[in-house]
């Protein structure tokens, strides 16, 4: 009995430890995947101020009026700074393997920096929108590789997560 005893001792000092590393890695998941989210809501937000000031100054000459007299850049500057704190913050808290996500993040900072430039320094009653229309759908593109590696990252996760569970269900039915 003593040996019986010894042995789920020592199952039981593996199993503990085990299960703690499960709840760390679901826990570092879940932030993952906060980061993720709160890296995407950021670039939603600066892509539909994007695209409006767009509309606006590919429409009529009076609806282009209207939006230059509308142009709030102070609200440009507060998305802008919103979208580049999600990018640093998800810079500085994504796992090494993340060099997709991080290089999708650059890349759709970089391109929303250059639009809202570009749009600042038109003549907005006058400029031709095919430019930013151009530096428009470049920051579409980013937007989309940083949503795919946001989800492939995320997809890895959950694979790997999946594969641990199944070891355990396994064991455990042994």
């Amino acid at each position: 009995m003593d040996g019986l005893g010894t042995v789920a001792g020592i199952l039981l000092g593996v199993a503990i430890p085990a299960q703690e590393a499960m709840r760390a890695r679901k826990a570092i998941g879940a932030h993952l995947a906060d980061r993720i989210r709160e890296t995407t809501d950021a670039f939603d937000a600066a892509e539909a101020l994007a695209q409006e000031a767009l509309c606006a100054v590919s429409g009529p000459a009076d609806e282009r009026a209207v939006f230059a007299a509308a142009y709030n850049r102070s609200y440009v500057e507060h998305i802008l700074r919103r979208a580049d704190a999600a990018a640093i913050s998800a810079l500085k808290n994504v796992p090494k393997d993340a060099a997709g996500f991080v290089v999708a993040t650059a890349h759709a900072r970089a391109s929303m920096r250059e639009f809202f430039n570009n749009l600042t320094a038109a003549n907005l009653t006058t400029a031709s929108p095919s430019a930013l229309r151009t530096l428009f759908d470049q920051f579409a593109s980013d937007l989309r590789e940083l949503y795919t590696a946001g989800e492939q990252m995320l997809k890895m996760r959950h694979i790997g997560m999946a594969a641990i569970g199944m070891c355990r269900t396994y064991w455990n039915s042994r």
